[in-house]
């Protein structure tokens, strides 16, 4: 006889349920849309965040296969197409551009990530309606989310999508149809970030492997392997595994990992440490571990739950552990997606409030509890409003220390500069010379790119580049050499770049707030300055002054909120068809948001490949085809066999703990 199994749909939550769920939900989209709220920014923030922008508004002019043209020393990530094509079907249908989604996106990830994680609360740990969305602050509100969303967005929205495979991967070792899902939501993972959806698919097998004692004894029982809990988990994975592969096979360009360096590496992890809070979660997780392990439920569903989490909080551990010993790990990425840390916290901190208030599971079935304690009640009921607080102004610290890579002044320079281009001659290329004398030329010069970048025209991005160093080098097409090795090394990185624009007579632009030397370049040449700050340098000068660029203007509190709210609908309506379809009743709704994602990428990508740009009606007609093919899908699968094999249907199930 095979352990009892939950039934998810016998607990439907009640409405206290839904309303910590959506305090849940806004409170922790209130912490990533506060510090513009706060500090009235007129521009996006995070490191990568440009590169973002314009990725997607060149995806949605020009295609996918763009990516793949830009000449510059920068990595243009071009086998990772999910973010511009999500972006650019969210710009579709919410009338808003991709410089203002950039905004919102931290928010609207990390809600779907707090839906994402009461989902494992509920469908994996078993846990009642009520603690779901404490589940749900702690990864969603997670410190972790916060550095990723400092411009980590593939990773911010891989995480989406993980929480998601997960779910479907676990439900699929407990016998549940969701195999599918599961592969839907780990194959467009490849599209949004395959390095690290080769870490979750690892984590995942590694899972099903640990499943094969009782996988044997099953079989010992007469279950066929597929059928075992490690074939059902595996196969999941070789799902997963075959999509990923289709959708890396339509991306513009071959899987290529960025070329940075250990010492890089060191101090971003040493930077990104002191925010982790490492010292309280990593003490409150290892709590929530003794909690799930000394669960006695019928179901193994907690237990496995428990090996995955275990597993995936292992993950940062060996890979400082591998930076330390001389690879080049990316350590500090490894550790912000490690998000069974405050997942298992969370455990952690409630199974505390239970035994504080007597009301602990184990006890209360030992018979041992006594009843509930009002003291301890009060405490246990403080402890996690404590936690709860902690978490979320953990994560307000983490965020205020994300600022825009641009001011004010440069910004309008750059707006200057980029209008200058785009009414160059068709074809004309146009090299930015960048010098600003700082100890992070290297730095200096990647912003510049991107933001130079965002600002013109789609149709001139491949035809702008950067070039670091001094004029006369760049005119004698050689990089700038100085003895400096982060120079030299910056110089002759964008220099690859520049190489390629030199024989069409490019356009030479210097701006004061990036040249050193602007003084002594602008007066090399009478009237290049053809407005404050902004010097041509070589090619046409316009016949008059010309106008300074205005720079955008800040957004109010009501548009970021309608923004994120929009984002989040439009995910979750889209995802909504496919989790009818693809998962049992009770985790349908929490999931249904990064079944959203996946459908979107995958939908989008594959839509890009055959020729249709994402924007305007024909974006509007992707969207609706997606969405549409999921209620088929739901409608189909109505008149179609149970969520269950056939082989399982007569188990019994006992309706889940309150």
């Amino acid at each position: 006889m095979r352990p009892a199994r939950v039934r998810l749909d016998r607990d439907g939550p009640r409405w206290p349920a839904w309303a910590l769920a959506a305090a849940t939900l806004v409170a922790v989209a209130g912490v990533f849309l506060s510090l513009y709220v706060l500090h009235q920014l007129r521009v996006p923030v995070g490191y990568d965040t440009p590169k973002y922008v314009w990725r997607a508004r060149l995806v949605a002019d020009q295609g996918m296969a763009a990516l793949s043209s830009v000449p510059h020393g920068v990595a243009v990530t071009a086998d990772r197409p999910g973010y511009p094509v999500l972006v650019d079907l969210w710009s579709a249908a919410l009338g808003a551009s991709p410089f203002r989604l950039a905004m919102v996106f931290p928010a609207v990830a990390s809600v779907l990530i707090a839906a994402g994680a009461a989902g494992f609360a509920r469908a994996c740990l078993l846990r009642p309606a009520w603690q779901a969305p404490l589940f749900g602050l702690a990864a969603g509100a997670s410190p972790l989310v916060a550095l990723m969303a400092g411009g980590h967005a593939d990773n911010l929205l891989l995480s989406v999508v993980a929480l998601g495979a997960a779910v479907a991967v676990l439900l699929a070792a407990d016998g549940r149809r969701t195999v599918v899902a599961a592969a839907l939501l780990l194959g467009s993972g490849a599209a949004i970030h395959w390095t690290f959806t080769a870490l979750l698919g690892a984590l995942l097998a590694a899972l099903g492997l640990a499943l094969v004692p009782e996988s044997v004894r099953a079989r010992r029982g007469g279950t066929p392997w597929a059928r075992t809990p490690s074939g059902r988990a595996l196969g999941a994975v070789a799902g997963g595994a075959a999509v990923g592969a289709g959708a890396l096979a339509l991306a513009p360009a071959s899987p290529a990992l960025p070329g940075l360096s250990r010492h890089g590496f060191l101090i971003k992890l040493r930077q990104a440490l002191p925010d982790t809070w490492w010292p309280v979660v990593a003490p409150a997780a290892a709590v929530g571990v003794a909690a799930l392990a000394a669960d006695r439920r019928a179901s193994r569903m907690p237990r496995r739950a428990l090996i995955f989490l275990v597993l995936w909080s292992a993950t940062p551990v060996l890979a400082v552990a591998a930076l330390e010993a001389g690879a080049s790990a990316p350590a500090h990425r490894v550790l912000e997606f490690a998000l069974a840390l405050p997942l298992l916290a969370a455990a952690g901190v409630i199974a505390a409030a239970e035994g504080l208030a007597g009301t602990g599971r184990a006890r209360s079935r030992a018979g041992r509890a006594g009843g509930r304690r009002p003291a301890g009640l009060a405490l246990g009921t403080l402890l996690v409003a404590a936690a709860a607080a902690g978490t979320v102004a953990a994560s307000v610290s983490a965020w205020r220390g994300t600022q825009p890579t641009i001011d004010d002044p440069e910004l309008r320079q750059v707006r200057t500069a980029a209008a200058y281009v785009d009414g160059l001659p068709q074809g004309r290329p146009a090299i930015l010379l960048v010098d600003t004398g700082t100890f992070r030329p290297d730095v200096d010069a990647i912003l510049a790119d991107h933001w130079m970048l965002l600002s013109v025209d789609t149709d001139r991005i491949a035809t702008v580049a950067v070039y670091v160093g001094d004029y006369d080098r760049l005119l004698a097409d050689r990089p700038t050499v100085r003895g400096e090795e982060r120079f030299d090394r910056g110089s002759s990185r964008f220099y690859s770049g520049t190489r390629a624009l030199a024989p069409r007579n490019p356009v030479v632009i210097a701006l004061s707030t990036l040249d050193r030397s602007f003084p002594k370049l602008a007066a090399a040449r009478p009237g290049s300055e053809i407005a404050p700050g902004v010097a041509v340098l070589r090619g046409p000068l316009p016949p008059g002054r010309f106008a300074s660029a205005s720079i955008p203007g800040r957004p109010s509190v009501f548009l970021l909120a309608l923004l994120t709210l929009g984002a989040v609908g439009l995910t979750t309506a889209v995802g909504s068809g496919w989790s009818v379809a693809l998962l049992p009743p009770g985790v349908r709704v929490p999931v249904a948001p990064a079944l959203g994602v996946a459908v979107l990428v995958l939908g989008g990508t594959a839509a890009d490949r055959a020729g249709i740009r994402l924007h305007g009606l024909a974006a509007l007609a992707v969207l609706g085809a997606l969405a549409a093919g999921g209620w088929v899908a739901a409608l189909r699968a109505q008149e179609g066999p149970g969520g269950r094999d056939d082989d399982e249907k007569s188990e019994p199930a006992p309706p889940p703990p309150d």
